[in-house]
């Protein structure tokens, strides 16, 4: 999935305005307040993307394939599943890069 963050924001006002606005002070970089701490949880693509399939374009990428990285857990296992040494996956967590080839 490619777009404008503020194109994906305004689909989120169309259809999820109580969560964007629960995420707002994040955005602004604040703390949430208790009550916005825990928002409500959403399925993008049900109550977001096919809600909003008028104002989306998709085609056909050949040779692409789909991660679901919806669980934290997911995250670390495909840079192991793509043949990506884990140490090279997490490289830059600290603020530091991977030195490119010389």
């Amino acid at each position: 999935m490619v777009g404008r963050a503020r194109t994906f924001l305004g689909l989120l006002e169309s259809t999820l305005p109580t969560l964007l606005e629960a995420l707002s002070p994040v955005a602004r970089g604040e703390e949430p307040s208790e009550v916005d701490a825990s928002p409500e949880s959403a399925d993008f693509s049900r109550q977001v993307l096919a809600e909003c399939t008028d104002q989306l374009l998709m085609f056909q990428l050949m040779g692409a394939g789909w991660i679901d990285f919806g669980k934290p857990e997911r995250v670390l296992t495909t840079p192991a599943a793509a043949g990506i040494p884990l140490h090279l996956a997490a490289a830059g967590r600290d603020g530091t890069s991977i030195p490119g080839p010389r």
